[in-house]
């Protein structure tokens, strides 16, 4: 049984992800954000790790209707900004630099948080 976790919670349709903690509570997964907000994933119907990422991709119902999430082991990066940033480094630029730099983050999450990951997916794994 995996331990309680820090993660960051992100669902389709939400501008911003939260960060909260992962816990099993009566063989239920739940996170609680940093803010308050409870969700417990009930009915997994699916629960993988996107390869290469410290993401876990949770499909569940909740209320009768198919909902998503993913869950970031890892502080997820920084949105692009919607607005142009002028380049003052060539050709990578502001935001380039920063993408490479939280890619090297990521990659090197991953490598460190995969048995967690691993394990939270086998928790949440549904059992046919």
């Amino acid at each position: 049984m995996p331990k309680r976790t820090i993660a960051w919670l992100w669902r389709p349709g939400e501008s911003k992800e939260r960060r909260g903690t992962l816990s099993l509570e009566g063989g239920t997964a739940t996170f609680r954000s940093d803010d308050g907000e409870q969700v417990r994933f009930g009915d997994v119907e699916r629960a993988r790790r996107q390869r290469g990422t410290p993401v876990l991709e949770i499909r569940y119902l909740r209320e009768g209707k198919r909902r998503a999430a993913f869950l970031f082991f890892a502080r997820p990066p920084e949105r692009p900004d919607p607005e142009p940033v002028p380049s003052l480094f060539g050709v990578i630029g502001i935001r380039g630099m920063r993408r490479v730099g939280d890619m090297g983050r990521i990659r090197a999450a991953n490598r460190r948080l995969k048995p967690l990951i691993e394990e939270w997916e086998e928790a949440l794994r549904p059992r046919r």
